[in-house]
């Protein structure tokens, strides 16, 4: 294989490793009761310190000149790696044993109109706007408000202030795992 041919197949797979990273720090982050920027935080910290020893590998896979360009490269890939193996770690090695029930309250719910595309025909897609997403915003004790998706008919019958069961368990790091039920 030619090294250009290489280097095009590495860049088109980190990219795609990349945005599967960030998906799952999103997925991950919408289950752990945590604040917004801890993660992010920490994300950019580890990527700030591994910089240093990775930048002879980082201008050998991506063939740079320019430090600042290896340097957005470096910050992209390995803040979204790092995030994803905080959340991840805390949320795969969580403990089991210490699930417990809570009762949240009802803060807010409000719906979205979503636009749904359906294909009618080869290569031909049509747009409409039919769809609703629903969201409920809870108060969990001790941990903050949390923005959860819910059904439509769980909507239906959310009001301000009911209570809603949740389950939650400790995770690896300390940091609480949201399990519906």
């Amino acid at each position: 294989m030619k090294p250009k041919t290489r280097q095009t197949l590495l860049l088109i797979t980190g990219i795609i490793l990349t945005m599967a990273l960030y998906g799952g720090i999103m997925i991950l982050y919408a289950m752990t009761l945590i604040k917004w920027w801890y993660p992010v935080l920490i994300s950019l910290a580890l990527a700030l310190f591994t910089w240093i020893p990775l930048d002879g590998i980082w201008h050998r896979i991506t063939r740079l000149e320019k430090k600042w360009a290896r340097i957005l490269c470096h910050m992209t890939i390995m803040a979204g790696f790092w995030g994803f193996a905080f959340l991840g770690i805390n949320y795969f090695c969580a403990d089991a044993s210490s699930s417990h029930t809570v009762y949240a309250t009802v803060t807010h719910t409000y719906r979205k109109e979503a636009t749904r595309i359906r294909r009618v025909g080869r290569r031909t897609y049509v747009s409409r706007r039919n769809g609703w997403n629903y969201y409920a915003e809870v108060s969990i004790p001790g941990s903050g408000n949390k923005e959860l998706t819910v059904t439509a008919s769980q909507y239906a019958r959310l009001r301000k202030g009911k209570k809603m069961k949740l389950n939650i368990e400790k995770g690896a790091l300390g940091f609480d795992i949201l399990h519906r039920q």
